[in-house]
């Protein structure tokens, strides 16, 4: 069972992330809030030196990314230095293009690219990692998506979101025990289904079972895990909410 470093993943705060100011003053501020470790996604552009010296003064670790698809595939080389300087393993990518999430045919070709990054880079010791939202749990036939591409490209990580696949009306504890040793980092996302809308909320604050996800995302490998929020308009007290809560269930 492994301990679970807690943190932020950043593009809750993209709005304030579009200087290189922006980027200190939050990565301050998630610190003081007791966050260990930031995913980066949404951030201005800044030399990956001085991400990792931003991060090192407030005694934070970077845990990975969400980087562009097209860097991805078609720059991989220098995407990987800039991993290795920022001190992570894990090059994420946030959603693979909607062309492919159609059916288990594209769903494969995306595999077949997916494959490739893996190899690429390997060299470097670094892992490729994918974020899921709901379209990868559409199915063809009886095969849902995301277990296809689990099944095509046994070197992926998988960046679980626990709000996504709820509202895709799975349980994140059974994937996470699915997905074991491939879930080196996750993200935690509250829900809550409306009259209407299904919701994000404040993690603690809506209805999914978290010391289940927890002790699952423990006895699966996790190693980060970060608190997210799409659509919150105070995203600090979000973070500050969802760390409180998390060492309320360890």
């Amino acid at each position: 069972m492994s301990d679970i470093i807690y943190g932020v993943q950043l593009y809750t705060f993209r709005k304030m992330l579009t200087t290189p100011a922006g980027v200190e003053n939050v990565m301050a501020g998630v610190a003081k809030l007791g966050a260990k470790t930031v995913q980066l996604s949404g951030l201005c552009e800044m030399p990956a030196a001085r991400i990792k010296e931003i991060a090192d003064e407030n005694g934070l670790s970077i845990c990975g990314t969400h980087s562009p698809f097209e860097r991805i595939v078609n720059d991989t080389d220098a995407l990987a230095e800039e991993h290795i300087i920022m001190g992570t393993d894990s090059v994420g990518l946030g959603m693979m293009p909607i062309k492919y999430i159609v059916n288990a045919d594209g769903i494969k070709r995306f595999a077949e690219i997916a494959n490739n990054v893996c190899e690429k880079l390997k060299p470097y010791n670094l892992k490729f990692g994918y974020h899921n939202h709901s379209r990868e749990f559409k199915k063809d036939g009886d095969r849902v998506f995301l277990d296809i591409l689990a099944d095509e490209v046994p070197d992926l990580q998988f960046i679980l979101d626990t709000y996504w696949v709820k509202f895709a009306g799975e349980d994140p504890v059974e994937y996470l025990k699915k997905y074991a040793g491939r879930l080196d980092l996750i993200h935690l996302k509250d829900y809550r289904k409306g009259v209407i809308f299904k919701k994000i909320e404040d993690v603690g604050s809506g209805t999914l079972d978290w010391k289940a996800i927890i002790d699952a995302a423990k006895h699966s490998g996790t190693k980060f895990a970060v608190i997210e929020h799409d659509t919150t308009k105070e995203p600090y007290r979000t973070i500050e909410n969802g760390l409180n809560f998390i060492k309320t269930i360890g």
